[in-house]
Parts: C-alpha cells; sequence; structure tokens
C-alpha cells in the first residue's frame, strides 16, 4: 500500500468540510481507479478527525471523475 506513486489524492469537498478523493493504482495496472473519499474535520485551526469511507460508488455522488487524470 505504501509503493511509490501508486497512490494519487485530489482536494474535495463533502457535506460542506474539506474533504480528499483517493485513487489507488495496483500492481501492473497503468490506471487509477477510485478507491476512498476522506472527509477531514478541523476544528478550531486544527485537525479533529478524519473519516474515511471506502466506497468507489460515491465518486459520481459527490461529482468526481473516474480517473484522476495525469
Amino acid at each position: 500500500m505504501n509503493t511509490p506513486g501508486r497512490w494519487r489524492m485530489l482536494v474535495t469537498a463533502a457535506n460542506r468540510q474539506p474533504a480528499v478523493a483517493a485513487y489507488v493504482r495496483g500492481a501492473g495496472d497503468a490506471a487509477f481507479r477510485p478507491f476512498a473519499l476522506i472527509v477531514l474535520s478541523p476544528e478550531e485551526g486544527l485537525l479533529a478527525a478524519t473519516d474515511a469511507f471506502v466506497a468507489p460508488d460515491l465518486f459520481a455522488t459527490f461529482g468526481l471523475a473516474a480517473s484522476p487524470g495525469r
């Protein structure tokens, strides 16, 4: 999971909170695919919590691309 170049992250928002769309590329794959939507919960200027939704079908719901591009 920690191989360099395996992940792409795109900044987005979900439910009026900052979020990150995480895309993963499997071993031997050329393309990245949706993996998880990670919602950040800031509080008083600090990161209070993160919630990861490993549900690739959510990407379309939030208007996210099927691929992060280059």
